[in-house]
């Protein structure tokens, strides 16, 4: 109990426990965004001056993109050097594989953010009964779609903004 304790004020009152904890919750981000869907396909029907939107398809970043199983990997890193540097001295080297775990996850996630697939490739993980669907339409229904981001990618951007935050408060403590 008192160990438990002890481990808690370490973390909370000092400045690089809270340093770590902000690192390993920044990689705690980046793994649930490299789970959840990078990408949606959106079906956008319009009828009588009414649009109506609907996720048809997701893109997911582990099971179905190989940049995903990296950006786990740098996920998991940033949780194991958070919690090394939050609870003691991290191992030698921890900064720089820290910064570069998180500039991967960040730029990862721009890059996912700005360079969408085409509609093409999301429609093969579903949808494609819609895409035959729409030559069938009758005039005046029009049936659209669209490549958008998802929630993963934008939770990727988070972890990885947090986890250098939480990186450069720890060079902030460890200089003072």
């Amino acid at each position: 109990m008192r160990g438990d304790t002890a481990l808690t004020a370490r973390l909370l009152l000092f400045g690089q426990g809270r340093s770590g904890l902000v690192v390993a919750v920044g990689g705690v981000l980046v793994v649930t965004g490299a789970l959840l869907p990078w990408y949606e396909l959106v079906a956008t029907v319009s009828m009588l001056g009414e649009d109506a939107q609907r996720t048809v398809a997701v893109l997911r970043g582990v099971p179905h993109l190989l940049a995903g199983f990296g950006v786990l990997a740098a996920g998991l890193a940033l949780v194991g050097l958070g919690v090394a540097a939050g609870i003691d001295r991290p191992p030698p080297g921890a900064r720089v594989l820290t910064a570069s775990a998180a500039l991967a996850a960040a730029a990862t996630a721009v890059v996912a953010l700005l360079v969408r697939p085409s509609v093409a490739t999301l429609v093969r993980r579903g949808g494609a009964d819609l895409m035959a669907l729409r030559d069938e339409l009758p005039v005046g229904i029009d049936l659209t779609f669209a490549a958008e981001p998802a929630v993963g990618s934008w939770l990727m951007l988070a972890g990885g903004l947090l986890a250098l935050g939480g990186l450069a408060a720890t060079l902030r403590v460890r200089d003072r």
